[in-house]
């Protein structure tokens, strides 16, 4: 399965708890650590600059409802 279906559902009261559960770790909890490793190097180094990036799926990918009603 896609990474993009796997907690695609057409009505929030459908989800599991654990597909919720999986989608906060990753998109939460995962950049939230990530940051939280990271500042203390910085800090170290006399940073005090963070660069937000990321890469994503086309929003058609995961909301297909979208490419539709356009």
């Amino acid at each position: 399965m896609p990474w993009w279906r796997s907690v695609q559902r057409d009505d929030i009261l459908t989800h599991t708890d654990e597909e919720i559960r999986r989608n906060v770790e990753t998109n939460f909890l995962g950049p939230l650590f990530l940051a939280r490793a990271f500042t203390p190097i910085l800090s170290a180094k006399g940073g005090n600059t963070a660069i937000k990036a990321g890469l994503s799926a086309p929003l058609e990918a995961v909301y297909p409802q979208l490419a539709t009603t356009k």
